[in-house]
C-alpha cells in the first residue's frame, strides 16, 4: 500500500494588493456608445474590476523582463529576440505561466492561477 500523503502537496495561495498611484483603465474591449473602451465592471455590483487574464499577462511580462538578461548573449545565432527566447525557453517562466509558443498553448496550462482583481476600498 503506497503512502499517498507523501506525494500530496497542498496548493499555496496568497493575496495581492494593487495600489494604483496613477490612472488605471482596465477596459472591457467592447463599445456601446461614444466611449471607445469602457471600464470593465462586475455584472452584479457595477464596480470596476480587472480580469485575471490581464493580471496574469502583466505578471508574466514582469517576470520575463527579470529573466531576459540570461538570454541576451550575442554568441548564439538565433533570429528570435532575447524576450522571445526567454518566453519560450525559460523553464520557470513556462512552468508558472504556461508555454510561450501559440502552437503549444493547448497542451498544458501554467501552474499559476490568477482570479479577477476586485475593489477592496473605493
Amino acid at each position: 500500500m503506497s503512502n499517498a500523503s507523501s506525494t500530496y502537496r497542498p496548493m499555496a495561495g496568497g493575496v495581492l494588493f494593487i495600489h494604483a498611484q496613477t490612472s488605471l483603465h482596465p477596459g472591457s474591449g467592447t463599445s456601446l456608445g461614444t466611449v471607445d473602451l469602457p471600464v470593465q465592471r462586475e455584472r452584479h455590483t457595477g464596480w470596476p474590476t480587472i480580469a485575471g487574464s490581464a493580471m496574469k499577462g502583466v505578471l508574466r511580462d514582469a517576470y520575463r523582463e527579470m529573466v531576459t538578461p540570461r538570454y541576451s548573449d550575442a554568441a548564439q545565432k538565433d533570429e528570435r529576440s532575447p524576450r522571445q527566447r526567454a518566453n519560450e525557453e525559460d523553464p520557470e517562466l513556462v512552468a508558472l505561466f504556461g508555454p510561450g509558443k501559440v502552437a503549444e498553448s493547448d497542451t498544458y496550462a501554467g501552474a499559476l492561477t490568477i482570479t479577477d482583481a476586485r475593489i477592496l476600498a473605493y
